[in-house]
């Protein structure tokens, strides 16, 4: 139990590195503009004054994110959805962050036999110097229903050390760098329109606005194909694919936002995968529930 629950808490410490860095869905005038096409060199002008991804992860951010899966295969379909939301400060595994988060998967799987599902209930919190874990799961099905919560704690000092002993780092997010020298910035930005087909168009009236979408659609789907070996055998179908960054005009950090919505299809069954997101500012207080000092140590 105390290895299953410490990677419970492992699993929510990757999926919130990239949710408090990740950017999505407002129907507000946030991301709406006049977004005119701009090269790299005009790019790289405009934005390099901005902050950094670590002097933005030094603010109280407010998230929410969204991932919808549907697999139809045969006669089964099995539907999986994650709502996460919580403001966070902070790098995850820095001794002064804190932060308070929720995240609900639900899994449903219906055949000839019936449906059976699933859900899983999360509450994470962190303060100076514990991850805290409430944990919940509860399972219907024609045979019947099973439930098991599970409250527990771990110091950061020891979640730290026991997951460094397997090579694991949660310093930083899995993901791409955007170089901050002018030469190998323009580069980047040129790989990824001329290879991966990205468009970027940004709106430079007051602050700045960035979007990005795809131009060439061939070229992101090649690309997907080639950094993802599971997909290589789907035909993939774009069916919503943006991304936003805002930046008020004293270079304040504003809003992220990203949609995502691909289907990809075999002889054998179809997937769909609807993703979404947001950060912004947050300005109010973090607070945690009263009982956090009944948690159980885990290690």
């Amino acid at each position: 139990m105390k290895k299953f629950m410490t990677s419970v808490i492992a699993s929510v410490l990757i999926a919130l590195s990239l949710a408090f860095t990740a950017c999505a869905t407002a129907t507000d005038t946030t991301y709406k503009g006049n977004y005119q096409d701009i090269d790299a060199e005009q790019l790289y002008t405009s934005t390099r004054e901005l902050p950094t991804n670590e002097e933005i992860n030094e603010l109280s951010l407010k998230s929410t994110v969204s991932i919808e899966t549907t697999v139809t295969q045969d006669s089964q379909v099995t539907t999986m959805l994650v709502n996460l939301s919580g403001v966070m400060q902070g790098s995850i595994e820095e001794s002064s962050a804190k932060g308070s988060i929720s995240m609900l998967v639900t899994e449903s799987v219906t055949n000839s036999k019936g449906t059976t599902s699933s859900t899983i209930d999360m509450k994470f919190y962190v303060n100076e110097d514990n991850y805290y874990l409430n944990y919940t799961q509860s399972t219907t099905a024609a045979v019947g229903n099973t439930s098991t919560t599970v409250k527990c704690k771990i110091s950061k000092a020891d979640f730290l050390k026991y997951f460094e002993e397997y090579g694991i780092s949660f310093g930083s997010p899995t993901q791409s760098t955007v170089p901050s020298e002018q030469t190998e910035f323009i580069s980047y930005l040129n790989e990824l329109c001329d290879n991966v087909g990205y468009k970027i168009s940004a709106d430079t009236t007051n602050g700045i606005k960035v979007k990005v979408d795809i131009a060439n659609e061939d070229k992101f789907i090649t690309h997907t194909k080639n950094t993802t070996p599971d997909l290589k055998y789907y035909e993939l179908l774009v069916n919503e694919f943006e991304m936003y960054y805002v930046f008020d005009k004293n270079n304040n950090f504003v809003a992220q936002k990203s949609v995502n919505d691909i289907t990809a299809t075999t002889l054998k069954g179809d997937i769909d995968l609807v993703t979404a997101s947001e950060t912004r500012v947050y300005n109010g207080e973090i607070t945690f529930p009263s009982d956090l000092d009944t948690y159980t140590p885990i290690l």
